[in-house]
């Protein structure tokens, strides 16, 4: 039986070893504000509705300018 455990893990080892090719989106770089809904219905309890806005990428973190944050009016 350890003979086949210690196979399996030698089997295993280059697929976690592998090459793996990075993403590199396309970056926009004009200013986007898209209004983003995500949410959850529940029936039988609460309902999640969270409204956020895109922004590029490349832009400084943080949230953007204007914006009076949560429990503002």
């Amino acid at each position: 039986m350890r003979v086949w455990k210690w196979l399996f893990y030698w089997m295993l080892l280059p697929l976690l070893a592998g090459c793996v090719t990075p993403f590199e989106p396309e970056v926009l770089q004009e200013p986007v504000n898209i209004l983003v809904v995500t949410g959850y219905i529940n029936t039988h309890g609460a309902t999640t509705i969270q409204l956020s806005r895109t922004r590029n990428l490349a832009a400084p973190k943080g949230p953007p300018p204007g914006n009076p944050g949560r429990g503002s009016h």
